[in-house]
């Protein structure tokens, strides 16, 4: 039993510490790219100052590990209960800490929050067949590892989904923002323009040597709308 349990358990606590890098990637990368939506009342807790990640300077201090354990006792028990029964919980309360993490890290934003959250579960239910492989029958234990094993996989292409949505999402925001780019070099005199009556500098179209306005320029009559430097209204129009 203690040799099955050492050439298992060391594979499958390094793919979930995997897992946990990408929850935490996946929710800076929401919290990013979605701002908050709706009202306050329908995001999650707005009025509450988001709590520090915790873990990021080294070990876990005592009080941190409480935090954890609380935490985790609430929203992931099956990881709760493997924290309390290893003798040596390091790796598993690493895992609980980057949950904790990358849940408040999207605290703020409704869909984020729920993707993330939904995800939490679905990765305790891998935790609750490790505890029930430990306790199964010999005979039982190949169907509870590939039980595992098809859980673990569902929890990455969950996440691989999320990151090919997140590509398709910049690659909109890309072409976004490529064509308002090319809007804005095509009406450059035009913004230059608006720009400068924002300053409140009336100008004629007169520029100085090196194309900078002069004093002379500043005190003539506010140009129309569209007689710029680069292209003047034709005043014999």
């Amino acid at each position: 039993m203690m040799i099955m349990r050492t050439k298992i358990l060391p594979t499958f606590v390094r793919r979930m510490m995997l897992v946990s890098a990408v929850a935490v990637l996946s929710g800076a990368a929401l919290a990013q790219q979605q701002p908050p939506q709706g009202p306050p009342q329908q995001r999650r807790g707005p009025d509450l100052v988001r709590p520090a990640p915790i873990g990021r300077g080294g070990p876990l201090t005592d009080e941190e590990r409480q935090i954890v354990l609380a935490w985790a006792k609430e929203r992931m028990p099956s990881l709760h209960q493997l924290i309390l029964q290893r003798p040596r919980p390091g790796p598993f309360m690493r895992i609980g800490a980057q949950r904790y993490n990358a849940l408040n890290q999207v605290a703020k934003d409704t869909e984020a929050y729920d993707r993330i959250l939904k995800n939490i579960k679905n990765e305790d239910e891998i935790f609750k067949s490790v505890l029930e492989l430990e306790k199964a029958k010999p005979e039982d234990k190949p169907a509870i590892r590939e039980k595992i094993r098809s859980q673990m996989r569902d929890v990455f292409e969950d996440y691989l989904t999320q990151r090919q949505e997140r590509i398709e999402a910049l690659k909109d925001r890309l072409a976004n923002e490529e064509e308002q780019l090319a809007k804005d070099k095509a009406e450059i005199d035009n913004r230059i323009a608006d720009q400068l009556d924002r300053y409140g500098v009336e100008m004629a179209g007169a520029t100085g040597p090196t194309g900078a306005t002069t004093r002379e320029s500043i005190d003539q009559p506010k140009a129309r709308r569209g007689d710029t430097m680069a292209a003047p209204v034709d005043k014999g129009r």
